[in-house]
This record gives C-alpha cells, structure tokens and sequence, in this order.
C-alpha cells in the first residue's frame, strides 16, 4: 500500500472544507479506543465521545456513575488523546 503524504492530505481536507470535522472524528475515535482499553468494554459501551472543538471533548455518559468513572479516569484517559485540554460531560 502506498504512504499518504500527511501534508497533502491535510491540504486536500482544507481544500474540501473537512480538515475540522476528519480531525474531530478522529479524536473521538482515539478518545474511545482509550476509554476501552481503560475502562473495557462495559465502559466502551456507557462513555462515548461525541463531539471536539477547539480543546475541548464532549463526552456522553450513560449515567452519572459513569460520569463520576469518568472524572476518576479523566487524567490517565487525556494521556493518551493528548488534543484534548478539557473534557464535558453530556449525560
């Protein structure tokens, strides 16, 4: 398979008017990976990520129990999404 040049590609997403969106999916997409490796897959299933915008990641619960697993987790879980400066909780 042939290497994508990251550069072009962020070019072309500018250029198409989608470099925001692709960059907010993909940090939720890494922000739910984490939450399962973390919290497994009962977290995987009561947390998601559902929207990020200028630092900060909005994040649905399930309940507030999750929500409270959440705010227990939170540093060990922006390891490793490091875009993320501030997480908000949806329930």
């Amino acid at each position: 398979m042939e290497k994508i040049d990251k550069k072009l590609f962020e070019k072309r997403l500018r250029k198409m008017g989608i470099k925001r969106q692709v960059e907010s999916a993909l940090v939720c997409e890494e922000f739910n990976a984490a939450v399962k490796k973390i919290l497994g897959d009962d977290g995987a299933r009561n947390i998601e990520a559902i929207s990020f915008n200028k630092g900060t990641l909005k994040v649905k619960t399930a309940n507030s129990i999750w929500g409270q697993e959440l705010f227990l987790k939170k540093e060990k879980l922006l390891r490793d999404v490091e875009e993320v400066d501030e997480i908000k909780l949806s329930f």
